[in-house]
């Protein structure tokens, strides 16, 4: 069996051996955004060309990692269903950008209506998620970017479902049965919502903005109950992911900065911890992270990121942090499935790659 090195981070450079990733795939387009694991074991990939006329697509994998079916259309971020019978994906670009979403119907395998949405998505339960509104366009004039009163989502798809749309952009709970939306979070002018995760329990949103404004707002009323200001600039620090940790009641938040790595308590937004994974990477001797792209938990309290370089870097319940090469270019997605015993990694090259734990 194929091993890689492991250099340990942390509490000391060291090299041990460990099986290597399994290559499972090599008929995925570029780009792998988005993984999620079915009811039944199956892996559903978003695959996206950075290209914005491409469309991108939907592919169903079996246990065995095998292509069972794929659909054209869907191009970003995935949500799926308690029921696992419908996911939320981005859609179509407007002037190329995010300005849309689809719902697919995974029984009928079909795409069913395109909506005036934008990520995040989080299923609150089979007929309620949280989504974001389009925001305003902007021209740039006289060298500066001046907010025109036009929303930023292709004219059609807003004459569809235009009561989707709400007054001003907004993370919003969106009811499919009612075709209503109901305001959570007002979005910032040029700074819109990036990710969000849910509460265990199901009644917080935790979500957060490219300059790193993380935010915990409550379903049931609206309440914000806590708020970390923006950054001034995106060099101090910009959040592309968050995730739980499912040991302690914590908010990890990954990106670029100074700190690529930010943990926060999730009851108060209090700043537990920072890290720069980056330069630990670089006193290990290995090639320098300038940004972590993704983020993946276990309940056991392991915490996997990849890094825009290909390295898997783990984060073990007893302190110890290991990084090794687990992908050709940078890691976009990863997931646990199997119970947590794969970790599927996807990302900017045209495989998927599969990491068996003992």
């Amino acid at each position: 069996m194929r091993s890689i090195d492991v250099t340990r981070l942390r509490p000391a450079p060291e090299r041990t051996r460990r099986p290597a990733p399994v290559l499972v795939a090599t008929d995925t387009a570029p780009d792998v955004v988005s993984l999620v694991e079915d009811p039944a074991g199956n892996l559903l990939v978003v695959e996206s060309p950075r290209l914005a006329e491409p469309p991108g697509r939907l592919v169903r994998r079996d246990r065995e990692h095998r292509t069972v079916a794929t659909l054209e259309g869907p191009r970003g971020h995935a949500a799926l269903s308690p029921d696992g019978r419908r996911l939320l994906a981005t859609g179509p670009l407007w002037h190329a950008e995010h300005a849309s979403c689809v719902l697919v119907d995974l029984d009928a395998w079909s795409i069913q209506r395109t909506l005036p949405l934008r990520p995040p998505f989080l299923w609150l339960d089979d007929a309620r998620f949280v989504a974001q509104t389009p925001a305003w366009r902007v021209e740039l004039r006289g060298g500066r970017l001046v907010r025109l009163d036009e929303r930023h989502v292709d004219p059609a798809f807003a004459a569809a479902a235009r009561e989707l749309l709400g007054p001003s952009p907004a993370l919003v709970v969106v009811d499919l049965e009612q075709t209503t939306v109901r305001p959570l979070l007002p979005s910032l002018p040029y700074d819109p919502e990036t990710c969000a995760v849910l509460s265990p329990e199901r009644d917080l949103v935790y979500s957060a903005t490219h300059y790193s404004r993380i935010s915990a707002v409550r379903l049931s009323d609206g309440a914000l109950l806590w708020q970390r200001p923006p950054v001034p600039s995106v060099t101090d620090g910009t959040t592309s992911a968050l995730a739980l940790d499912p040991s302690a009641p914590r908010l990890l938040a990954v990106g670029r900065g100074p700190h690529d790595l930010l943990e926060l308590d999730a009851r108060d937004g209090a700043e537990l911890s920072r890290d720069d994974v980056g330069a630990r990477l670089r006193q290990a001797g290995l090639r320098e992270s300038k940004a972590l792209r993704a983020i993946a938990t276990r309940a056991d309290g392991l915490v996997v990121l990849g890094t825009d370089q290909g390295f898997l870097v783990e984060r073990w319940p007893d302190g110890r942090w290991e990084t090794y090469k687990a992908a050709g270019r940078a890691i976009e997605s990863l997931a646990f499935t199997r119970g947590g015993a794969e970790l599927v990694i996807g990302g900017a090259e045209r495989n998927l790659r599969v990491l068996k734990f003992d």
